[in-house]
C-alpha cells in the first residue's frame, strides 16, 4: 500500500503540561503551560514532510486593591516544518524548510472609580511572520523538466506580519441608566519578499533541449 496510496501520517506525538494557582493569597494568580507536537507525513512519493510545533504560555492576574486589577498574557508558538510542499512535482531539494515563531503579548487593567465608573484599558502586540527556505539552498539555480518536475532548489519567501492593538472601554452608571463608551486602534502591516535563487533565472524545459528562461 505504501506505493499506491496518497499522503499519509508516519508519526504523531503530542504531549504537554500545565500548572496554575495562587502565588500570593487574594492578590496574585499565575498559570503556565508547555506543549509539543511532532507530526511526520509521507507524501505519495514516499518523501518526508515533518512538522514540529512547540508552544508555551504564561498568564498572571494581580489585584492591587478592590479598585485596581490587571492581567498579563504571553504566548509563544513556534512552528518548524521540514519538507513543506514536497510531492510528485517537487523533489525534496525543492521543498521548503519553514520556520517563524509567533509571540503574543497582552496586558489589561480594570479600574473602579467610586460607585459609578468602571473602566478597562488593553494593549496587545503580536510578532508574527514566517520564512520558507528551499532545502536546495539559495545558491542553486532551479529548473522544471518536461514532466513538470522541479529540480535543484526553489523560490525563497519571507514575510513579517506584526499586529498592534490599543483599546479601552468604560461604563458610567447614573441612576437606572448606563452609558457605555470606548475606543480601539489596530495596525497590521505586512512586509514580504520573494526571491529566485542562484543566478535569479528560472529555466523551464520546453521539449528538451529547447528551454525557456
Amino acid at each position: 500500500y505504501t506505493q499506491h496510496c496518497g499522503n499519509r501520517i508516519d508519526k504523531y506525538q503530542d504531549y504537554g503540561v500545565e500548572l496554575g494557582g495562587p502565588v500570593l493569597k487574594d492578590q496574585i494568580w499565575a498559570w503556565g503551560s508547555f506543549g509539543k507536537t511532532d507530526v511526520t507525513n509521507l507524501a505519495i512519493t514516499g518523501q518526508s514532510d515533518a512538522t514540529f510545533l512547540k508552544d508555551y504560555a504564561i498568564k498572571v492576574d494581580a489585584q492591587a486593591n478592590s479598585s485596581v486589577r490587571g492581567n498579563f498574557t504571553f504566548v509563544h508558538d513556534d512552528k518548524v516544518k521540514n519538507g513543506d510542499g514536497v510531492g510528485p512535482t517537487r523533489l525534496i531539494e525543492t521543498a521548503w524548510n519553514q520556520d517563524g515563531p509567533t509571540k503574543y503579548f497582552k496586558g489589561e487593567g480594570n479600574f473602579v472609580a467610586g460607585q459609578k465608573l468602571f473602566a478597562t484599558a488593553r494593549y496587545a502586540y503580536i510578532s508574527s511572520g514566517l520564512q520558507l527556505s528551499p532545502i536546495g539552498g539559495l545558491g542553486q539555480d532551479f529548473y522544471q523538466d518536461d514532466a513538470n518536475v522541479w529540480h535543484n532548489s526553489y523560490y525563497f519567501y519571507s514575510t513579517t506580519r506584526p499586529q498592534y492593538f490599543v483599546g479601552g472601554d468604560a461604563s458610567y452608571f447614573a441612576g437606572r441608566h448606563e452609558l457605555k463608551f470606548g475606543f480601539s486602534w489596530r495596525r497590521t502591516p505586512v512586509d514580504s519578499t520573494s526571491q529566485v535563487t542562484g543566478h535569479k533565472i528560472v529555466t523551464i524545459w520546453n521539449g528538451y533541449p529547447s528551454l525557456i528562461a
